[in-house]
């Protein structure tokens, strides 16, 4: 319910714009803006570090989507958030390794014993 009224908000702040909006972005904006504080709710409403990165990595995507609408190119900010998703996504998969690491009892040492 919340994510909806929150949708809702951004297209009615997006609409102040008027013509001005619709001529430059169409509906990109509010939808931009919607991801990113939709993103910030997943990140300020859930308890574990997986979906807290998700709601990152969405709220990150939606200020990119807003600036890629806003500015019709690829400005620095651009450049600098794809490198940041580059190194969340780094992350991630270094949190996986070692849930998987950590869940499989068996060392690399251990395993030279199946050999044949």
């Amino acid at each position: 319910m919340l994510a909806a009224l929150i949708v809702v908000l951004a297209f009615r702040l997006s609409a102040s714009l008027g013509a001005v909006r619709q001529t430059i972005t169409g509906n990109a904006l509010p939808v931009g803006i919607a991801l990113t504080l939709l993103g910030v709710l997943v990140m300020a409403s859930r308890k574990k570090a997986m979906t807290q990165m998700v709601g990152l990595f969405a709220a990150e995507n939606g200020i990119f989507f807003t600036a890629m609408a806003v500015s019709q190119g690829m400005p620095l900010i651009i450049e600098i958030g794809v490198i940041l998703d580059v190194v969340l996504g780094a992350l991630v998969m270094g949190i996986f390794v070692l849930r998987v690491r950590s869940s499989v009892d068996a060392d690399i040492a251990d395993l030279e014993d199946l050999k044949g």
